[in-house]
């Protein structure tokens, strides 16, 4: 047979992807340990306190069978919530993982 052919825009965007590979990794931000939000700082932030976010959080929970990131705690704050701003609140949310039967 013939010698083996490489496209050279292969060789090309191969380049170019390790190039940019090695540029993200010189540039990374590095955090400092008592810089570091807590998990319950974390979870205190704005973007984590949304309604419709913990809806979404406590459908995925439902289909897993387990509470990951919500607390039975909180059905009550979001009821509360959604009274006052005539939201409907979803009731088949609040559920206790170990006592579902409808897994």
């Amino acid at each position: 047979m013939g010698d083996l052919y490489i496209n050279p825009t292969i060789v090309v965007k191969r380049d170019r992807e390790t190039n940019e590979d090695d540029r993200w990794k010189d540039h990374q931000i590095r955090v400092a340990v008592r810089r570091r939000f807590s998990v319950g700082k974390a979870l205190g932030h704005p973007w984590l306190q949304d309604f419709q976010l913990w809806c979404d959080l406590r459908e995925f929970e439902k289909k897993m069978g387990c509470w990951y990131l919500t607390h039975e705690g909180d059905d009550e704050r979001w009821r509360h919530h959604a009274q006052e701003r005539g939201l409907v609140f979803p009731s088949h949310l609040t559920w206790t993982p170990w006592q579902d039967d409808s897994l």
